[in-house]
């Protein structure tokens, strides 16, 4: 296995983005954190039946993301009210 620091990033961005997106679109920082957890297990369950490489901490990253861009909205939205 060969760790990859750009590989984390660009998981870690794509959760950030789904989180924020999910979390812009419904109001909800835990909804953004699930969607990226369910978003980086099902990329690793698809890597495992099409060949590429099964990757935990590609899994954490993308859930990082989304951890980081949930944190985000839960903190406005206190910060708003």
């Amino acid at each position: 296995m060969q760790l990859s620091m750009n590989d984390k990033v660009d998981h870690f961005v794509v959760g950030l983005i789904l989180g924020g997106l999910t979390g812009i679109l419904t109001g909800s920082p835990m909804l953004a954190i699930i969607v990226a957890l369910v978003a980086g297990i099902f990329k690793e369950v698809y890597d495992n039946l099409y060949g590429g490489d099964v990757e935990l901490l590609d899994a954490i990253s993308t859930t990082a993301g989304g951890l980081v861009s949930g944190g985000l909205l839960k903190f406005i939205q206190y910060m708003g009210s």
